[in-house]
């Protein structure tokens, strides 16, 4: 019998805990961040008269080689792992202007991103998150030597 009820409220905790992830899905409830099913990562080229080449990918992923002319935007997505919110996926950059493979964490969760459309604008000063209201909040570069416009992440 206490086998029994063991099992029901060990049950009626992995509902609860189950009903909890589907429905809130990306938000903060009383301090506890419970991801979003899916994930879309936005870059748009916002150099001056420069096309960017891109390469992202994460441990598990490689999304390929990209090229944007200005003003044209690429994106990916993931699912975050709710048990373990960890991700983080990296970017290089390259442009014919400057010979350095510039590098960024394009989502970090240990960073603080907690986004369901993360939007970012590359700049030759560095990689801008679009912010929901439209500011930009920048970061700089990590930028290595001479690349010869080689993507290599």
């Amino acid at each position: 019998m206490e086998l029994f009820k063991t099992l029901i409220i060990s049950l009626y905790m992995l509902l609860t805990i189950v009903i909890c992830f589907k429905n809130v899905g990306g938000e903060s409830v009383d301090g506890l961040y419970f991801p979003p099913k899916t994930v879309t990562v936005r870059i748009t080229n916002r150099l001056k008269d420069l096309q960017l080449d891109l390469h992202c990918k994460d441990a598990q992923s490689d999304y390929g080689f990209q090229t944007l002319r200005v003003g044209e935007s690429w994106s990916f997505q993931f699912h975050p792992d709710p048990l373990w919110p960890t991700s983080l996926y990296f970017c290089s950059f390259t442009w014919l202007t400057d010979t350095r493979l510039h590098r960024f964490d394009i989502y970090s969760f240990r960073r603080g991103d907690r986004c369901r459309e993360c939007d970012w604008e590359v700049h030759e000063s560095g990689c801008c998150k679009v912010l929901g209201n439209g500011q930009l909040k920048c970061f700089d570069w990590k930028s290595v030597g001479d690349n010869n416009n080689n993507l290599g992440v």
